[in-house]
This record gives C-alpha cells, structure tokens and sequence, in this order.
C-alpha cells in the first residue's frame, strides 16, 4: 500500500516549515552572537570611564581632608576612686582597678560579711512568713525536688527561696539550706 499524494504533499509542507522556522532562530542567534563582542566592549569601556571618575573624586576628597586638621579627641580625666554615692554599708564596694572604665557599677556585690541591721532582720521575718512551710519541710528533711512536687512551686523557685534563706541565717549549718 502507497500513501496518498495529499498526505505526501502535506508532510512536505510540514518539513518545509519545520526547516525555515529553525533556519530563522538560527539567524537570530547567529546575529545575537556576532554582536557581543561589540556589546561587550562598550561594556568595558563604561566600567573603566566609571572607574577614572571614582579615582578622580576620591582624589578629591583625599585633597579636602588633608587640608584640613583633624579634631584632637581628649578624655576628661577620671574622678578619684572611692566608694559610690549609693552605696550602703550592707553592701560592699572594691575600688575600680587602674584600667576600668569610668560610669557606674553595674553589679553591686551584697557585703554577706557586715552584721545584721534592724531592716535585715524584718525583711528576713516577713520572708519567714512568706516561704515558711518551705523551709519547715526542708528543716524536716525534705528534699527541694518534694518541696516542689509538694507545694506546686518549680524546682528552680525553691532552691533560691533555700538560698535566700542560708544567706539570711549564716549560721546555719552548710548541709541544711
């Protein structure tokens, strides 16, 4: 069996078309491709007319600043070392070393050595009141995790409610708080 001269005739077409349309991307890209180095040298020649005029301006301003004198920058001096206007005799002061940085202290590190004052003393009855049945159960032998599980306060709250009682009652034994 031989095809039919149409169908013959329409695949023709096709092929036809099919050949001038990849002849016509062809010629675009082949048209495309001659001209870059063209395009790209334009390219160049901008970016070194860009780079003459950056090196100019920065020669500029190089002229400009050395003309004119630099601000001396001087440190006010230091005040003398000495205890802080806030300080408290319950609370410690070191002097600042030879090389600190002037301004206020930061951190200031309670003096756990100076003798109890009147207002220790309430402030360490109205925390008895406070966290009492904590430290009962500790006096009775209970462990921090029980205390916790017990009285419904984290692990962490009852360690430092524990600690904030060894600091207020030195005395006390360092195997009970």
């Amino acid at each position: 069996m031989h095809p039919s001269p149409s169908f013959l005739m329409a695949l023709v077409v096709i092929l036809s078309l099919s050949l001038v349309v990849a002849m016509t991307v062809l010629g675009v890209v082949w048209s495309h491709v001659r001209g870059l180095p063209a395009r790209t040298a334009r390219l160049v020649d901008d970016l070194a007319q860009r780079q003459r005029e950056m090196e100019g301006l920065m020669a500029r301003i190089e002229a400009s600043d050395s003309g004119r004198a630099r601000p001396r920058v001087e440190w006010a001096p230091r005040a003398a070392p000495g205890p802080p206007s806030w300080a408290s005799p319950d609370r410690r002061v070191d002097p600042a070393g030879p090389n600190a940085t002037g301004g206020p202290t930061l951190i200031a590190v309670p003096n756990l050595a100076a003798p109890s004052t009147p207002a220790t003393a309430a402030a360490s009855a109205a925390l008895g009141r406070r966290f009492g049945p904590i430290w009962d159960l500790f006096d009775a032998g209970v462990t921090p995790e029980e205390i916790a599980r017990k009285t419904d306060q984290p692990i962490g709250q009852v360690e430092l409610i524990l600690a904030l009682r060894r600091q207020l009652t030195p005395a006390m034994p360092a195997g009970r708080a």
